[in-house]
């Protein structure tokens, strides 16, 4: 898993490290992130959410969704095709698709400027203590043995990961391809503002050639920069959860495979430290954790519920190979957040189960002349994770939560079918 993971990774730096420097990068030499905060740097980025996505791509697609809700107030029921051809349900998910791409990634790209620092600093404190762990597994004379034995990859494992690793090829190959679909059933944003033009309407080649490649040329770098915002959020989020649960796996296994030696003082005072400078940097994290959580918990349900619309609704209306794209990505965004949201899940039942060992190991917990580790382990706590605002936290990211999670957008898709119906 973490050869998946880095070389994704490395695959997302490959491509998109060459366009505008965002606040939150990812080295492939060091394996670590870095954080940008002079705004020089960052000036690429910022004209790019602020012009390219917000105002010449999502500003449109905001008016036509305004002028949509004008006209229902006029006609007393909302359009149909006949009465307003804006109001096609191929337009509904233009506006649909492009507020949450080019509208949410400018956002999420402003919230990495604002915590950029502390966000850099717990992931690289993080990937720090698991190579610290993974270290001390290497000392360990069992780990030596069997290192050499280390088994190799099967071929379909080295096959998902090639296929994983095209991923950030594809997003980006895909840009302009989705581009040209959109233009060809004007649906561009470009079309709805110069529709109104008299100039534009008679069908003036050269202005309408000129508009059409303004047009590709805004909308190519709005989805290049889309995917570039996204899939490194998405990385982001996915490298955390899973080297979080890999170090919590790592204690475990250390203290297990060292308890022989846990009458040292060293013994006990490392295995202390390590568990404790996990709920540090979770702590020192916590508020911009839990807003950034649940503002991708739930966008992302939005997404998904759009996409479960798209395959249901509009198997009939769109291309072959465009539509498949929406079971394609609600699947896999299905997938990816259970899969996040599950290890997540996880750090509260290892974590219990790993303290209510230590608190009944008698070496660990011993009292005499090193009893202040003994008060320690007692006073430690489990490892919880909650969704909220800033310090307000709403739910406990668990088991219960994945659950319910699942079944409201299964209610949410359903609702939306049978309100439409």
């Amino acid at each position: 898993m973490a050869d998946l993971i880095f070389k994704f990774a490395d695959s997302y730096a490959k491509i998109y490290n060459r366009l505008p420097r965002l606040a939150i990068e990812y080295d492939s030499k060091t394996r670590r992130y870095i954080a940008i905060s002079n705004i020089k740097k960052l000036l690429g980025s910022i004209f790019n959410c602020l012009v390219i996505m917000w105002l010449f791509t999502e500003g449109p697609k905001l008016l036509q969704f305004f002028y949509l809700v004008h006209r229902s107030v006029e006609l007393g029921h909302f359009p149909t095709m006949l009465e307003e051809p804006f109001a096609s349900p191929t337009q509904l998910l233009s506006i649909a698709i492009i507020t949450i791409t080019s509208g949410a990634a400018p956002i999420l790209a402003g919230i990495a400027y604002l915590f950029n620092t502390d966000i850099v600093k717990f992931l690289n404190e993080l990937l720090n203590l698991e190579d610290d762990l993974v270290q001390r597994g290497l000392e360990r004379e069992e780990i030596k043995r069997t290192k050499k034995f280390k088994g190799k990859l099967s071929p379909t494992s080295k096959l998902f990961m090639e296929l994983v690793q095209l991923i950030p090829f594809f997003v980006l190959y895909m840009a302009p391809a989705l581009v040209v679909f959109g233009m060809y059933n004007n649906l561009d944003p470009f079309h709805f503002i110069f529709y109104w033009s008299p100039k534009y309407r008679r069908e003036n080649v050269i202005i309408r050639m000129s508009i059409n490649i303004c047009s590709f040329v805004v909308l190519t770098l709005a989805a290049i920069f889309d995917g570039q915002i996204l899939l490194g959020m998405g990385m982001l989020f996915a490298m955390a959860a899973w080297i979080l649960l890999r170090i919590v796996c790592l204690i475990e296994t250390d203290y297990t495979e060292r308890r022989v030696w846990m009458r040292s003082g060293r013994e006990r005072r490392a295995i202390i430290i390590l568990y404790n400078r996990i709920l540090l940097l979770l702590v020192g994290l916590a508020p911009p954790q839990s807003t950034i959580t649940l503002f991708a918990v739930v966008g992302c349900a939005i997404v998904i519920v759009v996409l479960n619309i798209m395959s249901i609704t509009m198997y009939a209306t769109l291309p072959f190979n465009v539509y498949m794209m929406g079971p394609t990505f609600s699947i896999g965004l299905v997938l990816i957040l259970n899969a996040i949201l599950k290890s997540v899940s996880y750090y509260e039942i290892l974590s219990k189960e790993m303290l209510h060992r230590w608190k009944n190991d008698a070496r660990l917990v011993a009292w005499g002349i090193l009893k202040e580790h003994g008060r320690r382990v007692v006073a430690m706590r489990p490892i919880l994770v909650y969704i909220g605002v800033w310090r307000t936290n709403l739910l406990q990211i668990n088991i219960e939560l994945l659950c319910r999670w699942n079944a409201a957008i299964v209610d949410a898709t359903i609702t939306v079918l049978l309100t439409n119906t």
